[in-house]
């Protein structure tokens, strides 16, 4: 199976949940897919979907193995960049709605800004949840709460509105994770902090999301 894919093959894409036009999913929650055939049997799935791009390959003839890539930055910029050529080319017929926002979330991906998230945030108890684990609690000034847990492979969180349950913990967007770095770097710079959050700030700033 080839790593890459074909630069002279249109991309085909889709929302792999319904949505009604001209509607567009969020980005961090809806699916988007991308097809492109390399022969009258086969081809190649890319797909975003909670903030990850994946690939597969596809046959309706001899078998492929049930593998799915996660997407590196220099792969995503390949299909981003092919998939701009393809739009500014002529228009060949197919619907350009998901190529266009296939292009937008690549382009959020490769190019980050800070999310507004966690910028007043503010940060409360912490301790080890487990050994090499920290988890913290944050809260916001209109009454929301949250939590914080981090670790050298990922920081996740979650945040909800009280006296509802605090829900499931998950791994924070490129977007998040910048705007908690720039906030706990105040916050740690103001003083009066427990210092584990200073080890919190470590996790976040060296977060394999933002290094790799």
């Amino acid at each position: 199976m080839a790593n890459g894919s074909a630069a002279d093959q249109l991309w085909e894409g889709g929302f792999t949940r319904p949505v009604p036009a001209p509607a567009v999913p969020q980005f961090d929650s809806g699916a988007i897919a991308l097809a492109q055939r390399a022969d009258d049997q086969a081809g190649v799935l890319v797909s975003y979907s909670n903030g990850i791009f994946t690939r597969q390959h596809w046959t309706t003839g001899h078998a492929v193995p049930d593998l799915i890539e996660v997407l590196k930055v220099p792969d995503v910029r390949q299909v981003r960049d092919q998939v701009l050529d393809q739009l500014a080319g002529p228009d060949d017929g197919l619907d350009r709605l998901p190529l266009q926002v296939f292009v937008t979330v690549a382009g959020s991906y490769l190019s980050p800004v800070p999310s507004t998230r966690f910028s007043r945030a503010e940060f409360g108890a912490i301790d080890g949840h487990a050994p090499g684990d920290l988890q913290g609690e944050v809260s916001w000034p209109d009454g929301t709460a949250g939590t914080i847990h981090g670790n050298e492979q990922v920081v996740s969180g979650e945040s909800h509105v009280p006296p509802l349950p605090a829900g499931s913990l998950a791994p924070l967007r490129v977007a998040d994770l910048l705007s908690l770095a720039a906030s706990l770097d105040k916050a740690v710079a103001a003083g009066g902090l427990d210092p584990r959050w200073k080890q919190m700030w470590y996790f976040v700033q060296y977060s394999p999301a933002l290094t790799q």
